[in-house]
């Protein structure tokens, strides 16, 4: 027992495990045993629950020392790569992921492309090889920041845009105050219709003056309130911010977006001071980690609204988009 015990020390086991094998039990995975022979030294290297490799090795005699001679270990192989994780060539193009939201996904353009695929294709016009994803993050809290770090790590960008959404915490919205009133499932089916109506205005088959008496009958009768508080979406913001700079891989990017429409501001009074209210909360954040700063509300303040905005004064028109795609393309050209 002894020298068994030397033997399965020079292995780092403890004394617990070298007296369930003495009794022929192994322990196996999810801590249950499974019994063998006890000539049978069997030893599992494994990694996430499978096992790599293994070996087998008899019983030793204790030399005149008093020590056992440690066993004969096989090579192990060289790692694999880790999950999700590509060998790039010199010669691959760069990668920038998006942190956007439904703007940035094209919503209500019809087939149009957004400005993150307008962005790519001024790059290649300028001879600079990217490409860009873009991917939805609601700025809900921390899960939102552990969801946009898990999609940084899976496309492993050179640079991550971050564009500051405003609306989930500066326009108040029927939706959310028929969740508090009247539960999930009415909501989800009023999200439906919304969403339905949405698609008809955004394709001119109803005037966007109709439109808007819809939606305001719509808050007077119910009410509105924002999805989430200033406060936890620019936490959410924030959270994202650190972890990225923490990575020390990708180049964070923040997006100041244009603060909707004058019709939009002019129906809800209170949309403006929560946007200056966000950026305000995580412009220091940024400014304190040198992370770049893009405020499109400045670079596009002479621009009209029938130049910017859909029917819905929240998401950008195609012509909208092409004027982002500029303003991004001379800032980050070559970045």
């Amino acid at each position: 027992m002894a020298d068994e015990i030397l033997s399965h020390r020079l292995l780092g086991e403890s004394l617990n495990e070298v007296r369930c094998r003495d009794k022929g039990l192994w322990p196996h995975r999810r801590h249950k045993f499974k019994r063998i022979s006890p000539w049978d030294r069997r030893i599992h290297v494994s990694v996430n629950g499978n096992i790599d490799w293994a070996f087998t090795f008899a019983r030793q005699p204790l030399p005149a020392r008093g020590r056992a001679h440690p066993p004969a270990f096989p090579r192990r192989p060289f790692p694999p790569p880790a999950p999700g994780h590509t060998l790039r060539h010199v010669n691959e193009p760069r990668r920038w992921l998006v942190l956007g939201h439904s703007g940035t996904r094209g919503e209500g353009l019809d087939g149009a492309p957004p400005w993150p695929v307008l962005l790519e294709q001024l790059l290649a016009k300028a001879g600079d090889d990217v490409r860009i994803t873009a991917v939805d993050v609601f700025p809900n809290g921390p899960k939102a920041a552990d969801y946009a770090l898990r999609r940084v790590a899976e496309f492993e960008p050179d640079a991550v845009l971050l564009s500051l959404n405003a609306y989930p915490c500066a326009v108040p919205v029927v939706s959310e105050r028929v969740r508090t009133r009247f539960g999930a499932r009415i909501q989800r089916l009023y999200a439906r219709a919304e969403a339905a109506w949405q698609r008809r205005t955004s394709r001119k088959r109803a005037p966007a003056v109709i439109e808007r008496a819809v939606r305001a009958v719509a808050q007077r009768l119910v009410g509105a309130e924002p999805m989430v508080t200033v406060a936890a979406t620019a936490e959410t913001y924030s959270l994202i911010l650190e972890r990225l700079t923490a990575l020390e891989g990708p180049r964070p990017v923040v997006i100041a977006e244009v603060p909707f429409s004058a019709v939009l501001r002019r129906t809800h009074p209170g949309a403006m001071p929560r946007v200056r209210k966000l950026q305000a909360l995580v412009r220091p954040v940024a400014d304190a980690r040198h992370i770049d700063w893009i405020d499109l509300g400045e670079e596009l303040a002479g621009a009209a609204d029938g130049d910017l905005w859909q029917t819905d004064g929240v998401h950008l028109s195609a012509n909208g988009n092409v004027l982002y795609a500029d303003v991004l393309a001379r800032r980050l050209a070559g970045g």
